[in-house]
C-alpha cells in the first residue's frame, strides 16, 4: 500500500505536467484513488487534502460530471 500511495502522490503532485491535455481524467481519478487509499488506513486529513487537490484542480468543471459529484461526496464523508 506505501508503494501505491507513493505512486498517486507523485500523480498528484505533478497535475501541472497532465492538467489539461489527454490524460486528465486519470489523473483526477488518482486524487480520488489516492484519497481512498488514505481512507483505508484512517488518514482522514491526508485524504482531504487529496480531495482538496481534486477540487483546485477542478474548480472551473462542470458540476454536474461523475467524478466530481464522487469527490464532493467522498470529502463530505470525511467531515
Amino acid at each position: 500500500m506505501d508503494k501505491d500511495i507513493a505512486s498517486y502522490e507523485k500523480i498528484v503532485v505533478s497535475a501541472s505536467s497532465w492538467l489539461r491535455w489527454e490524460p486528465q481524467q486519470r489523473g483526477l481519478a488518482a486524487c480520488l484513488t489516492l484519497a481512498s487509499d488514505y481512507v483505508s488506513r484512517n488518514e482522514k486529513e491526508e485524504a482531504r487534502y487529496a480531495l482538496t487537490s481534486f477540487s483546485n484542480l477542478w474548480k472551473d468543471a462542470d458540476p454536474n460530471l461523475p467524478l466530481l459529484k464522487q469527490a464532493k461526496a467522498e470529502y463530505a464523508k470525511l467531515q
